[in-house]
């Protein structure tokens, strides 16, 4: 997909989003099944409605394109140095993932220089990874997943992942215990924060390549199933 193509595509996600948009309002205005959504990721009642404020505005603001807008004209600034996965970027993240569609609108933008160096390897802003150099395929599955978080949830995955870093438990989704605790919620789509989803995800994927887990995951057995997992947190 060319920047041109990019750019009509996110043009007519304005129009064709509305729909799923206000049905996450809708649902979003609902607090007690907010309450239960977000109670394992923010474990303070008051941060959970300082938490549904913000959202609420976030998606008062995206039901009008705001993400659109922000995808376009970064686009637009960024010119050339954006581009779509590359043919072995593709392959190696359908190969993972499966052929999502999504992976078809992902941009990046390996000379980034705002956001990313010391703090930040990579970060997403909508479907566009941003890094400093090619990023490695370790790298690539962790952002891949938060594209793919911002597909399904909108913008929301953005306060979620801050406050996760910041206030809840950054990272760390608690090794084996905290996916046995994960597998024993099954009706809960929203155990982990989204950056415990992506590194846990990034665990799956270097087991899967028989490469040694990150901190967090060097304990997960080798006969887990990485397509399994990533149907439990509804990402394929």
């Amino acid at each position: 997909m060319t920047n041109s193509e990019f750019v009509l595509a996110r043009l007519r996600d304005v129009v064709q989003q509305w729909p799923v948009r206000a049905g996450r309002l809708g649902a979003h205005l609902l607090w007690r099944r907010y309450y239960r959504e977000v109670q394992y990721q923010v474990p303070r009642r008051f941060h959970i409605f300082v938490l549904w404020w913000v959202e609420c505005l976030l998606l008062i603001l995206e039901w009008f394109g705001i993400g659109e807008c922000y995808d376009i004209l970064t686009c637009a600034i960024k010119g050339r140095s954006t581009r779509p996965l590359d043919a072995g970027e593709y392959k190696l993240a359908a190969g993972f993932f499966g052929a999502l569609p999504v992976l078809r609108k992902v941009r990046v933008d390996d000379r980034a220089r705002m956001g990313t160096g010391r703090w930040a390897t990579a970060y997403v802003s909508c479907y566009t990874i941003n890094s400093r150099g090619r990023p490695v395929d370790a790298v690539l599955i962790h952002e891949l997943v938060h594209v793919i978080q911002y597909h399904q949830y909108g913008l929301r995955y953005i306060t979620r992942a801050l406050y996760g870093q910041f206030w809840g438990h950054g990272y760390d989704y608690g090794g084996v215990g905290g996916l046995e605790r994960r597998i024993s919620q099954p009706g809960h789509r929203h155990f982990f924060n989204p950056e415990q989803e992506a590194e846990l995800v990034t665990d799956l994927f270097l087991l899967s390549r028989r490469r040694t887990c990150g901190y967090f995951g060097k304990t997960l057995p080798e006969t887990i199933s990485h397509r399994e997992v990533l149907r439990m947190l509804d990402l394929a």
